[in-house]
């Protein structure tokens, strides 16, 4: 088995950013659950802009993150409903982050291995998400 398919042990909950609705507020798609190594570490990073930011948190996935996307710790199952209710939302869309558990992708640094060509598959680069 992979070392880094090894290392997510963690479960966590991923809503793909969905771009925008006509009153310009962030939608996302449908939760899924995933595999993934949460680190809780406070650690200067440079975001997207080239602006300094403190993380949160760093999570290595089992999927390419999208910046803006949101993440919560925990499985799929035991959100609150809330969360998950077509009504919690924008135009009957989830919304994530109105639960203060959920926490916005603001960087997404991949990490490959050596003489690794395909830098998106999560069993040979480090696909992280920093929060």
């Amino acid at each position: 088995m992979n070392i880094l398919k090894r290392l997510r042990v963690q479960d966590a909950v991923y809503w793909a950013p969905g771009g925008v609705d006509a009153k310009g507020r962030s939608v996302y798609a449908e939760p899924v659950a995933i595999k993934c190594r949460w680190i809780d570490k406070a650690e200067l990073f440079i975001m997207p802009d080239g602006s300094q930011g403190v993380s949160k948190s760093f999570v290595d996935m089992d999927r390419l993150p999208k910046l803006d996307g949101v993440l919560a710790r925990g499985k799929l199952k035991d959100l609150p409903a809330s969360v998950l209710s077509s009504t919690a939302g924008n135009n009957g869309l989830p919304n994530p982050l109105k639960w203060k558990e959920a926490w916005k992708i603001r960087a997404t640094p991949r990490v490959p291995g050596f003489r690794v060509k395909d830098d998106t598959d999560p069993n040979k680069t480090l696909l992280r998400a920093i929060l």
